[in-house]
């Protein structure tokens, strides 16, 4: 088992192919979840999962439209 179980700030942003502004808008918009762990933030990767699973009614959001 080598999978991931979780992502910091610029994993998630190279495993998404988006900016760290993008994960940090994100967090801050309460559409990505983390966890901090001695001061320092993750992204568990199921929270990565959600996001990707989600992504259609995130696209809507960000244009404006209806989730």
């Amino acid at each position: 088992m080598n999978e991931k179980l979780s992502y910091s700030i610029d994993d998630a942003s190279s495993a998404l192919g988006v900016s760290r502004q993008t994960i940090y808008r994100l967090i801050a918009d309460q559409d990505l979840r983390t966890v901090r762990i001695r001061g320092r933030r993750i992204i568990p990767a199921a929270e990565i999962s959600r996001l990707l699973a989600g992504s259609t009614s995130l696209k809507a959001k960000s244009a404006g439209g209806a989730p």
